[in-house]
């Protein structure tokens, strides 16, 4: 299926995933909603989250930077501890360049 522009969906919702990285990448997390989440996993961050519960339960920023390591495993399902650490370390490095912000 094409949209007015001739683009697929697929293609569109795969270029509105990059810009939402892009925004990932520029703005802080406390600001992000659903789809820059998502997108900040799956594209920045390499980990598809479409099996994951994420989708379901981290709607904002805000939410990804209250997360704890049981959070990621139990409440995500990110079992690997590999993964969760990757994640750990991500966070908490926009943790610290909010907190010189504010």
């Amino acid at each position: 299926m094409t949209n007015r522009d001739g683009l697929s969906s697929d293609v569109e919702e795969h270029l509105d995933r990059l810009q939402q990285a892009a925004l990932a990448r520029t703005t802080c997390m406390s600001v992000w909603r659903a789809g820059t989440v998502r997108a900040w996993l799956e594209v920045v961050m390499g980990m598809p989250v479409n099996t994951l519960p994420c989708l379901e339960n981290v709607k904002s920023g805000e939410v990804l930077l209250r997360l704890t390591d049981v959070d990621l495993e139990m409440g995500l399902g990110i079992y690997n501890p590999i993964h969760r650490r990757k994640l750990r370390l991500a966070i908490e490095d926009f943790r610290r360049a909010e907190g010189d912000q504010r």
